[in-house]
């Protein structure tokens, strides 16, 4: 007897770093026509929530979202509490085997490593959260 599955690594590129270091790939048309001092300036801000001016994560999401689906079981990088939540809403065949965060004390932002996966597809013997 034989089946398969795809497992698949994928790189989310969390919302507020790709803001914060000025990288193309998160940022939106506003995000793209200022300087990366700005950028920055934006997630040092009191004002917490200010970074996602510049952000497309509500783009980016989708296409995100469109490529985890093509896998049974996934392992993504750089995601924090929220994007791994904008995920699963989209991707809602999925659930989570693990995740780890890292924090982040100059900013209490917290990122890390997720492994989703398709409940039909595989069985979840232990979960895990560190």
């Amino acid at each position: 007897m034989s089946f398969s599955i795809n497992i698949a690594s994928y790189n989310v590129l969390s919302p507020y770093f790709a803001v914060k270091w000025g990288e193309k790939t998160g940022l939106n048309q506003k995000g793209l026509s200022v300087s990366k001092k700005i950028l920055r300036e934006s997630t040092e801000s009191k004002t917490l929530e200010n970074w996602k001016t510049y952000s497309n994560w509500n783009q980016r999401i989708k296409k995100i979202a469109h490529n985890i689906e093509l896998a049974d079981i996934v392992c993504l990088q750089e995601i924090t509490p929220r994007t791994i939540i904008d995920i699963l809403k989209i991707c809602q065949k999925y659930s989570v085997a693990g995740v780890a965060y890292h924090p982040n004390p100059s900013q209490n932002i917290c990122y890390g490593n997720a492994i989703v996966f398709n409940p039909k597809k595989a069985h979840l013997l232990q979960s895990f959260e560190i």
